[in-house]
Protein backbone atom coordinates (compact mmCIF):
# COMPACT_ATOMS: atom_id res chain seq x y z
CA UNK A 1 0.00 0.00 0.00
CA UNK A 2 3.00 2.44 0.83
CA UNK A 3 4.04 2.61 -3.02
CA UNK A 4 0.82 3.31 -4.20
CA UNK A 5 0.12 6.06 -1.47
CA UNK A 6 3.06 7.47 -2.06
CA UNK A 7 2.78 7.71 -5.85
CA UNK A 8 -0.41 9.06 -5.46
CA UNK A 9 0.49 11.73 -3.21
CA UNK A 10 3.75 12.94 -5.35
CA UNK A 11 1.79 13.12 -8.55
CA UNK A 12 -1.04 15.26 -6.61
CA UNK A 13 1.36 17.65 -5.39
CA UNK A 14 2.54 17.86 -8.75
CA UNK A 15 6.28 16.35 -8.31
CA UNK A 16 8.21 14.19 -10.73
CA UNK A 17 10.10 11.24 -8.59
CA UNK A 18 13.73 13.60 -9.70
CA UNK A 19 12.06 16.43 -7.59
CA UNK A 20 10.89 14.49 -4.92
CA UNK A 21 14.06 12.93 -4.39
CA UNK A 22 15.94 16.16 -4.34
CA UNK A 23 13.69 17.53 -1.53
CA UNK A 24 13.72 14.44 0.86
CA UNK A 25 18.11 14.20 -0.07
CA UNK A 26 18.02 11.02 -1.44
CA UNK A 27 18.47 9.75 -5.28
CA UNK A 28 15.72 8.95 -7.41
CA UNK A 29 16.19 5.27 -7.95
CA UNK A 30 15.45 5.27 -4.11
CA UNK A 31 12.35 7.06 -5.15
CA UNK A 32 11.33 4.60 -7.43
CA UNK A 33 12.14 1.25 -6.02
CA UNK A 34 9.44 2.48 -3.24
CA UNK A 35 6.78 3.55 -5.45
CA UNK A 36 7.15 -0.04 -7.58
CA UNK A 37 7.45 -1.69 -4.18
CA UNK A 38 11.06 -3.11 -4.32
CA UNK A 39 12.39 -1.48 -1.25
CA UNK A 40 10.42 0.24 1.88
CA UNK A 41 11.80 3.35 3.06
CA UNK A 42 13.47 3.42 6.39
CA UNK A 43 11.42 4.42 9.31
CA UNK A 44 13.15 8.00 9.45
CA UNK A 45 12.21 8.43 6.02
CA UNK A 46 9.12 7.54 6.06
CA UNK A 47 8.18 10.06 9.05
CA UNK A 48 10.26 12.23 6.92
CA UNK A 49 7.86 11.69 4.09
CA UNK A 50 4.51 11.99 6.03
CA UNK A 51 5.64 15.27 7.43
CA UNK A 52 6.20 16.44 3.43
CA UNK A 53 2.71 15.38 2.70
CA UNK A 54 1.12 16.42 6.25
CA UNK A 55 -0.32 12.97 6.26
CA UNK A 56 0.05 10.58 9.23
CA UNK A 57 1.85 6.92 8.97
CA UNK A 58 -1.18 4.73 8.89
CA UNK A 59 -2.51 6.71 5.56
CA UNK A 60 0.63 5.58 4.01
CA UNK A 61 0.69 2.21 5.55
CA UNK A 62 -3.01 1.96 4.28
CA UNK A 63 -4.17 1.65 7.57
CA UNK A 64 -6.58 4.30 7.61
CA UNK A 65 -8.34 6.45 5.13
CA UNK A 66 -8.79 9.38 7.07
CA UNK A 67 -6.97 12.01 5.27
CA UNK A 68 -8.28 10.25 1.28
CA UNK A 69 -5.81 11.86 -1.02
CA UNK A 70 -8.46 13.90 -3.08
CA UNK A 71 -9.36 15.88 0.35
CA UNK A 72 -5.32 17.15 1.09
CA UNK A 73 -4.32 20.10 0.86
CA UNK A 74 -0.30 20.68 0.18
CA UNK A 75 1.14 23.93 1.85
CA UNK A 76 4.22 25.14 0.29
CA UNK A 77 6.83 22.53 -0.07
CA UNK A 78 9.81 23.31 2.90
CA UNK A 79 12.77 25.10 1.63
CA UNK A 80 15.87 23.76 0.10
CA UNK A 81 19.30 24.39 0.65
CA UNK A 82 22.72 23.71 -0.05
CA UNK A 83 24.80 22.50 2.37
CA UNK A 84 28.65 22.29 2.32
CA UNK A 85 29.81 18.71 2.67
CA UNK A 86 32.91 18.50 5.14
CA UNK A 87 35.90 16.40 3.54
CA UNK A 88 38.11 17.07 6.45
CA UNK A 89 37.40 18.43 10.02
CA UNK A 90 40.54 19.25 12.23
CA UNK A 91 41.20 21.51 15.38
CA UNK A 92 43.77 24.10 14.10
CA UNK A 93 45.68 26.65 16.27
CA UNK A 94 44.12 27.95 19.73
CA UNK A 95 41.02 25.39 19.35
CA UNK A 96 40.15 26.77 15.63
CA UNK A 97 38.02 24.54 13.55
CA UNK A 98 39.61 24.08 10.19
CA UNK A 99 37.80 22.75 7.60
CA UNK A 100 37.68 21.26 4.07
CA UNK A 101 34.73 21.12 1.47
CA UNK A 102 34.27 18.92 -1.50
CA UNK A 103 30.90 20.35 -2.11
CA UNK A 104 27.29 20.45 -1.33
CA UNK A 105 24.19 18.48 -0.77
CA UNK A 106 20.68 19.83 -0.44
CA UNK A 107 18.92 19.42 2.56
CA UNK A 108 15.20 20.87 3.14
CA UNK A 109 13.42 22.67 6.02
CA UNK A 110 16.05 24.40 7.86
CA UNK A 111 15.86 27.69 9.82
CA UNK A 112 19.42 28.71 9.87
CA UNK A 113 20.93 26.57 6.82
CA UNK A 114 24.64 28.42 7.58
CA UNK A 115 24.79 26.32 11.02
CA UNK A 116 24.69 22.63 8.81
CA UNK A 117 27.29 20.99 7.34
CA UNK A 118 27.37 17.65 5.98
CA UNK A 119 30.49 14.92 6.89
CA UNK A 120 30.80 11.82 5.18
CA UNK A 121 31.22 9.15 7.19
CA UNK A 122 34.26 6.97 7.24
CA UNK A 123 34.90 3.71 8.72
CA UNK A 124 32.39 1.24 10.67
CA UNK A 125 32.52 2.06 13.99
CA UNK A 126 28.69 3.41 13.39
CA UNK A 127 27.44 0.26 12.04
CA UNK A 128 24.62 -1.29 11.50
CA UNK A 129 22.61 1.78 12.39
CA UNK A 130 25.00 4.42 10.34
CA UNK A 131 27.25 3.00 7.48
CA UNK A 132 30.35 4.31 5.64
CA UNK A 133 29.50 6.70 2.92
CA UNK A 134 26.54 7.75 4.93
CA UNK A 135 25.99 11.87 4.94
CA UNK A 136 25.66 12.86 8.11
CA UNK A 137 24.01 16.48 8.80
CA UNK A 138 25.44 18.02 11.89
CA UNK A 139 24.31 21.17 13.42
CA UNK A 140 27.35 23.12 14.05
CA UNK A 141 27.52 23.93 18.22
CA UNK A 142 30.43 23.02 20.69
CA UNK A 143 28.18 20.88 23.19
CA UNK A 144 25.80 18.32 23.21
CA UNK A 145 23.43 16.67 26.16
CA UNK A 146 24.89 13.59 26.75
CA UNK A 147 23.22 10.14 24.53
CA UNK A 148 23.83 12.24 21.64
CA UNK A 149 25.70 11.63 18.65
CA UNK A 150 28.03 14.40 17.62
CA UNK A 151 31.43 14.73 15.40
CA UNK A 152 34.10 15.04 17.92
CA UNK A 153 37.99 15.81 17.37
CA UNK A 154 40.53 14.63 19.74
CA UNK A 155 43.88 16.69 20.16
CA UNK A 156 45.97 15.15 17.00
CA UNK A 157 43.26 12.96 15.38
CA UNK A 158 40.54 13.05 12.67
CA UNK A 159 37.07 14.23 13.19
CA UNK A 160 35.03 10.75 14.39
CA UNK A 161 31.04 10.22 14.66
CA UNK A 162 30.24 9.28 18.38
CA UNK A 163 27.71 8.72 20.83
CA UNK A 164 28.73 10.99 23.85
CA UNK A 165 28.11 9.85 27.37
CA UNK A 166 28.65 12.13 30.13
CA UNK A 167 28.85 10.60 33.62
CA UNK A 168 28.20 13.68 36.15
CA UNK A 169 29.66 11.51 39.29
CA UNK A 170 33.39 11.61 37.97
CA UNK A 171 33.13 14.49 35.20
CA UNK A 172 34.50 11.86 32.50
CA UNK A 173 33.34 11.54 29.21
CA UNK A 174 32.99 8.35 26.82
CA UNK A 175 32.82 7.92 23.29
CA UNK A 176 30.51 5.46 22.37
CA UNK A 177 30.44 3.16 18.94
CA UNK A 178 27.51 1.29 18.16
CA UNK A 179 30.00 -1.32 16.36
CA UNK A 180 30.86 -3.68 19.39
CA UNK A 181 33.91 -4.31 18.00
CA UNK A 182 34.97 -0.66 19.18
CA UNK A 183 35.64 -0.32 22.35
CA UNK A 184 34.37 3.04 24.74
CA UNK A 185 36.83 6.14 24.86
CA UNK A 186 37.20 7.14 27.88
CA UNK A 187 37.96 10.71 27.94
CA UNK A 188 38.79 11.60 31.90
CA UNK A 189 37.77 15.00 33.79
CA UNK A 190 41.34 16.41 33.32
CA UNK A 191 41.76 15.67 29.78
CA UNK A 192 38.47 17.40 28.35
CA UNK A 193 40.64 20.39 26.98
CA UNK A 194 42.09 18.24 24.26
CA UNK A 195 38.03 17.16 23.24
CA UNK A 196 36.39 19.08 20.70
CA UNK A 197 32.90 19.09 19.70
CA UNK A 198 32.31 19.76 16.42
CA UNK A 199 28.52 19.95 16.17
CA UNK A 200 25.12 17.70 16.92
CA UNK A 201 23.90 14.88 14.47
CA UNK A 202 20.41 16.20 13.06
CA UNK A 203 19.83 13.60 10.67
CA UNK A 204 21.83 11.18 8.64
CA UNK A 205 21.51 10.93 4.72
CA UNK A 206 22.17 7.14 2.37
CA UNK A 207 21.98 7.23 -0.81
CA UNK A 208 20.65 3.73 -2.36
Amino acid sequence: MIHLRLKELREKAGLSQAEFAKKLSVSQSAVGMWETGKRLPEHDTLLRIARFFQVSTDYLYGHSDASAASNIHFSPAPSVSSIPVVSRVRAGFGGVVQEEFSGKEPAFGLKVPEEYRYVRVEGDSMSPKILEGDLALVHLQPDVESGELAIVILAGEEAMLKQVIKDPSNGCISLNSFNPAYPPRIIAKEQLDTLLIYGKIAGITRSF
